[in-house]
């Protein structure tokens, strides 16, 4: 019987066949922090790992992590398995300058994934998140957490506009999951934990065609009852949420065509959870309590992603490689239209999202002693389809109206066209001297339409404003993105690398609806492109025969023509917010990653500090020039580590923080520092592993997130301390 091992620690994978012979005396000859099989066969061989050079494939190409100047941090799946780390959320708080929240906001050096002034929710976004090649839309981020079977995560820190193309203005996250294998193998996971708590996962693989055809099909079913008491509804399961994630795969490796091979792969992904704030009405008030007389809830009634992936190999230096990717999702938010009004459930606001993203990519790479070359085509075609609306106090349009509920819905669409051309080279000048440069030439088309049907008050048969037609607006530009660098080899394992890029979002349009409800006109705005010019240094080496990985990269970002939002004249959020070039900013930092290997022992950290500020910002009468990006911490880092004792116990912790930012444009309202502090123990004989867990073990209260209605104060925050045990089954 063989086992096919693909790990990553930090970035570090390998792919290899071993049998369970073998398995046992494996030692650690990567240059990072290797997991330590343990010396009696009978207790870590199906859970053991070995570990041999990082692959980053963010660049479109199979690439060494000490031979990539972008700044990216890869975490390896088989080790936050065995650690208990089963969503992203928690698993990026272990790389500087990156966050995910549970309601998907994506956050890389400081910067929003809607951008640094948050924004409507659209597929127009600054930082990318793909799962097997596919973009996911910003809704459908909500629930693609799941890090069950999956073989590794990028993180993507600072921008790959040149080779990612759109939404990459930022940075992004690459998810890839596992691999089939022709060998026929399987893991099961069952666990549960306080707050009623549970995980149901499991995962299959083998071949169909003998070495000809394999597949994987995987399940993760999590569901929690939450950590927020609803004390208006009675409800002490208000933060109730859960997801089931399916996945299957197919590769195709024909012994007839070596040359070819084609992976074929599925996500099917439904779930819903409740996103509300909790509610702070004095210093005794129970910090996980809420009074909303309604929940706040989003779900995913489906989310679907497909890609379908083809190489081939024209020869042996030029290979060929089709990328065809499509997702679609159907998410529905719902929630009160103020949180502290307990006497009318009713007065509610929705938005129903549907979206569908298609694309294809082209892709031809040609590589001899000193040239790496990249060219490619790309399409995109992206559709959004929401529905915004609720129930309202109508008095909020006619005071004359005092006490009586208004209703409306408002329909919105947003079609893009993008195409794309570019290239990416690296030249080895000499034997110490790499030069690298690129190029993209971009051009995106975008359709925005907008409709309503009106403003009524019920109880009086009464039409306030009435329903308007679909209007529309266009918008189309083409941007070209060049990228260029160079890299000192000191020696075999220390380098200096330097690079400029260019970054840019698409401009649009769109529509204030509170204004079309006040005055029964469409409202319209366009706003133009955005810019940001690059400049990254890059560190790369490693120490005491490559049992010490330090990198680090420092980088300067000037943002112009930056798109920002504005409230409008009412203040009405979302609803009532205009896009438009008004802020000019510059964002520079640094990361510094270290990784160390000692026998059993395996130790990380990651360090960032990222300075935002906008350089001007003058809006609504206010001047931001000066001011930090809203939810942008200076400082967060991860310091972690894992011990393998030979007896078949598995002990592993991190220490996680995220220094203080601010909640508002205005950098009046704070939000704290925090420090979150994770544990797991296990146990693994023959096939099988026993396991507990602690997640912020010292009941830190993390805020994420601050509001205010009138005096009330509204947090979200990050889970309490949770512990629980499980079992895992692995052959």
């Amino acid at each position: 019987m063989y086992f096919m091992t693909r790990v990553i620690f930090r970035g570090y994978i390998m792919t290899k066949k071993y049998s369970l012979s073998t398995l046992t005396k494996l030692r650690a000859t990567s240059s990072i922090v290797a997991l330590c099989i343990a010396s009696a066969t009978m207790f870590t061989q199906a859970f053991a790992a070995d570990y041999d050079e990082i692959i980053v494939t963010g660049e479109k190409r199979a690439k060494s992590l000490q031979d990539t100047q972008i700044s990216v941090a890869v975490l390896n799946g088989a080790t936050l398995e065995r650690q208990i780390v089963t969503d992203l959320e928690e698993a990026l708080l272990r790389v500087g300058n990156a966050d995910i929240s549970t309601t998907g906001d994506l956050s890389i050096r400081g910067i929003r994934k809607q951008g640094p002034t948050g924004g409507i929710p659209t597929n127009r976004m600054v930082l990318g998140y793909y799962v097997d090649n596919v973009a996911l839309s910003s809704q459908a981020q909500r629930f693609a957490l799941s890090n069950w079977d999956i073989q590794q995560v990028e993180v993507l820190r600072g921008p790959v506009t040149t080779v990612q193309g759109r939404n990459a203005l930022a940075g992004g996250l690459l998810v890839t999951t596992e691999r089939p294998q022709h060998e026929w193998g399987g893991k099961a996971r069952v666990s549960y934990g306080e707050y009623n708590t549970y995980q149901l996962a499991g995962a299959l693989t083998g071949s169909l065609i003998r070495d000809t055809l394999a597949f994987r099909v995987s399940i993760d079913h999590n569901k929690s009852e939450g950590y927020v008491t609803n004390i208006t509804r009675s409800e002490d399961d208000y933060g109730q949420g859960g997801s089931t994630t399916i996945r299957g795969k197919l590769l195709f490796e024909p012994t007839s065509l070596p040359k070819l091979n084609a992976t074929l792969a599925f996500t099917h992904i439904t779930g819903d959870k409740t996103t509300g704030m909790v509610e702070i009405i004095g210093p005794d008030f129970d910090k996980r309590q809420s009074i909303a007389s309604a929940p706040t809830l989003s779900k995913a009634e489906g989310i679907n992603l497909y890609s379908l992936t083809v190489g081939y190999d024209l020869s042996d230096n030029l290979s060929f490689k089709s990328v065809t990717a499509y997702q679609d999702s159907d998410i529905v938010n719902a929630g009160p239209f103020q949180e502290t009004d307990t006497t009318h459930p009713q007065r509610t606001i929705f938005g129903a999202f549907s979206d569908s993203l298609f694309s294809q990519e082209f892709l031809l790479s040609y590589t001899n002693d000193r040239l790496e070359a990249l060219a490619g085509l790309y399409y995109a075609d992206v559709k959004n389809e929401q529905e915004r609306g609720g129930t309202f106090e109508a008095a909020l349009f006619n005071p004359q109206l005092f006490g009586l509920d208004a209703t409306s819905v408002a329909p919105l669409g947003e079609n893009i066209t993008n195409y794309a051309g570019f290239a990416d080279i690296n030249y080895q000048l000499t034997d110490w001297l790499k030069l690298t440069g690129g190029i993209r030439i971009d051009h995106e088309e975008n359709t925005f339409t907008r409709s309503s049907n009106g403003l009524e008050v019920p109880a009086l048969a009464l039409t306030l404003i009435p329903a308007l037609p679909e209007f529309s607006t266009e918008q189309s530009g083409t941007e070209i993105l060049p990228k260029f660098g160079a890299v000192a080899t000191l020696n075999e394992d220390v380098s200096l690398g330097f690079t400029y890029s260019r970054g840019y979002r698409p401009g649009g349009s769109g529509v204030n609806l509170i204004e079309i409800l006040r005055t029964g006109t469409p409202d319209f705005y366009e706003y133009g492109a955005e810019q940001t010019n690059n400049y990254e240094a890059s560190f790369r080496s490693q120490w005491l025969d490559r049992a010490l990985t330090i990198n680090a990269n420092a980088y300067l970002i000037d943002w112009s023509n930056q798109q920002v939002n504005v409230l409008g004249s009412f203040g009405a959020g979302f609803d009532d917010t205009v896009i438009t070039n008004a802020a000019a900013s510059t964002v520079k930092g640094i990361e510094v990653d270290i990784i160390r290997h000692m026998g059993n022992l395996e130790l990380y950290s990651s360090f960032a500090f990222s300075d935002t500020k906008y350089d001007s910002f003058t809006a609504n009468g206010q001047d931001f020039s000066g001011l930090e990006f809203l939810r942008s911490p200076k400082f967060s880092g991860s310091v972690g580590g894992s011990y393998s004792f030979d007896n078949g116990f598995y002990l592993s912790a991190n220490v996680n923080h995220i220094g203080s930012s601010f909640q508002n444009n205005e950098n009046t309202v704070s939000l704290p520092s925090y420090t979150i502090v994770n544990a797991s123990a296990a146990y693994e004989f023959k096939n099988y592993r026993i396991f507990a867990f602690a997640k912020n073990m010292f009941d830190t209260d993390a805020i994420t997130q601050i509001s205010f209605e009138g005096p009330v104060e509204l947090r979200r925050l990050r889970p309490p301390r949770y512990m629980g045990a499980g079992v895992e089954f692995k052959f």
